[in-house]
């Protein structure tokens, strides 16, 4: 497991820190949806979501590409809880690239 790293500084400008989540839900026939959604902490603006039955670590990483290629810039932290999604190696690989921090919300604690 990853080692939390406490909580940055708050965002100074746009795309400085993005928030990742997972919410879940599910369709008429009660099939599991689960949807990944980005923030930007600065503008409070919703940056990019995917929507699917199951979402991995390999899926969050293609939206943060995604994401970062729309906005032209990766953010300087991306901000998560410890779900095995954001812990993976795919997910420190692609935060290591550029130098990228990787701020981990401590346990029940979910207004960090």
């Amino acid at each position: 497991m990853a080692d939390p790293t406490p909580r940055v500084e708050p965002a100074a400008c746009p795309n400085d820190v993005w928030a990742l989540d997972f919410q879940f839900d599910s369709d008429y026939h009660g099939r599991s949806i689960k949807v990944c959604n980005v923030m930007d902490e600065f503008t409070r603006e919703h940056v990019g979501f995917t929507a699917d039955s199951t979402i991995d670590a390999a899926a969050v990483v293609e939206l943060l590409d995604v994401i970062a290629c729309e906005r032209g810039q990766r953010p300087r932290v991306v901000r998560m809880d410890n779900g095995p999604e954001f812990i993976s190696k795919t997910l420190q690989s692609w935060a290591a690239e550029e130098e990228t921090v990787q701020a981990f919300i401590p346990p029940g604690q979910p207004w960090h």
